[in-house]
């Protein structure tokens, strides 16, 4: 009942615009109360008929009163406030509350096991001063005391056994549950440590949900970046390819063109040549079978007479072509060698494919957040410079002043002194490097990196970086950018 009066007050207390408690109450011609400012902030966003104005809650018209204070009700919000400060106070006692408070229950700082019973700190003050009550045995609070008696032995059952998973008192202990696993039953303090690691579960769960979201967004990105690169990429090459080879199709029809035009034209003319031939011919011939010796001589000055300003042009000498296939053998050998270039240039590509950039976690501090990215690194006898040996199953390199016997390799590096790792390397690694001597270097490289020449050295060339360790801790790191 106390409650539901409480209940019934509060909401008398409240303003019906606001919600909250009355400020500056003000009682209108209906008998409703509200907050001064709010009720002349809704007559003034109303819109009025007549110059009447209405109550948010009964919707009665009448014309605008004058606001007054409302001293008595303001008053009754005010103890209202006080009250329900004194309640929270009350209602914030945690742990376990003392038992001899009557009124307003405190914080129970002990529990006494000879008086069963839970003192705050003022009424626990005669346990310290009373010599009879110095003799009881104090310990931190314990929740219903008086439910957590043994039965056997009527005492508290101060005790936790681990091996039978239930609390006991100090003659329990001592009887049945010798050599048991036992701890002191806390309550507190496995609260305390049960709270914590709850805690502790909360922030995990936390962390764990926000990268789980964070991994998800990733995925989202992947796949539309995916699909975006993948349509643009299509849609690029494509029109590249079909570009590229619509203007070789036209210069190549174009070509075509003169040379057509160029061979008939020469064709034309050897037909011509040919049916003039072929007429000289044949009146040679029919001459050839005159029997009359005379006119034999006059067609022989005849003939000779009409054909002696035909000049004939010398005849071409026409090459014998193999395989029509070799008029634009140049352009099929250049789309070969285009066709390589693509190959190669392709390989880069799908490289590139495999180094998205990916959500890593947040960069490692401490050694033992390194140790989780090692990576063993086994070395490439193939690649090794004659001037090195690799040893301990090949993860050690030795520098040798004679060069090695070994057989001939596309990978090997001719003039520098080095090698690479057999495995390509993980998005994130990490190794540890132990040497001895003057100097040495260690890098990134890609595979393709050249075998001979100035350019195959590390850091020389865009494909690696080094880090140059000389003497004397100094350390200098090389990559060259090309432009």
């Amino acid at each position: 009942m106390a409650q539901q009066g409480s209940l019934t007050d509060l909401e008398e207390l409240s303003c019906f615009i606001c919600s909250g408690l009355l400020k500056e109450p003000v009682d209108i011609l209906c008998g409703h109360s509200f907050c001064m400012s709010c009720m002349s902030k809704h007559w003034d966003q109303e819109s009025r008929e007549e110059k009447l104005y209405s109550c948010p809650t009964c919707k009665s018209k009448f014309s605008k009163p004058r606001l007054v204070k409302n001293i008595t009700l303001a008053s009754l919000v005010e103890q209202h406030k006080k009250i329900a400060v004194v309640h929270q106070v009350d209602t914030e006692v945690q742990g376990v509350a003392c038992d001899m408070c009557t009124e307003r229950k405190r914080r129970a700082s002990k529990s006494c096991l000879q008086c069963l019973v839970s003192y705050c700190e003022e009424h626990l003050q005669p346990h310290y001063g009373v010599p009879a009550l110095k003799r009881h045995k104090l310990m931190e609070p314990i929740e219903n005391l008086q439910e957590n008696i043994c039965s056997q032995h009527n005492q508290v059952e101060s005790v936790f056994c681990q091996t039978c998973q239930k609390c006991i008192c100090n003659l329990c202990q001592l009887d049945e549950h010798t050599g048991h696993n036992t701890v002191p039953a806390d309550i507190t303090k496995r609260q305390t440590e049960l709270q914590t690691k709850q805690h502790t579960a909360q922030q995990r769960v936390r962390a764990l949900e926000k990268n789980i979201d964070l991994l998800n967004q990733e995925l989202r990105a992947i796949n539309q970046s995916a699909d975006k690169v993948v349509s643009e990429t299509e849609n690029k090459l494509r029109k590249l390819i079909e570009q590229k080879s619509r203007n070789l199709t036209e210069k190549i029809k174009k070509q075509q063109q003169l040379e057509v035009s160029r061979v008939q034209g020469l064709l034309k003319k050897l037909q011509e040549e040919l049916a003039v031939e072929r007429e000289r011919n044949a009146e040679l011939k029919e001459v050839a079978t005159i029997k009359s010796y005379t006119e034999f001589l006059q067609r022989c000055s005849s003939v000779s007479a009409k054909w002696t300003h035909h000049n004939p042009p010398n005849i071409p000498v026409i090459p014998d072509r193999p395989s029509p296939l070799m008029y634009f053998e140049q352009v099929s050998m250049a789309v070969s060698e285009l066709n390589r270039t693509c190959i190669k240039d392709f390989k880069k590509l799908v490289q590139a494919v495999t180094e998205v950039d990916v959500l890593l976690p947040p960069n490692p501090q401490s050694n033992e957040e390194f140790l989780h990215y090692s990576f063993q690194l086994t070395l490439n006898p193939n690649t090794a410079n004659k001037t090195l040996v690799l040893s301990e199953k090949n993860t050690k390199v030795s520098s040798m002043k004679e060069e090695q016997h070994y057989p001939p390799h596309p990978d090997r590096f001719m003039d520098k002194a080095q090698v690479l790792s057999m495995n390509p390397l993980p998005p994130r690694c990490y190794w540890e490097v132990e040497w001895t001597g003057l100097s040495f270097y260690v890098g990134v490289a890609y595979r393709d990196i050249k075998r001979e020449g100035p350019k195959s050295a590390f850091g020389s060339n865009d494909n690696c970086w080094v880090l140059d360790c000389l003497a004397e801790s100094v350390y200098q790191v090389y990559m060259t950018f090309q432009m």
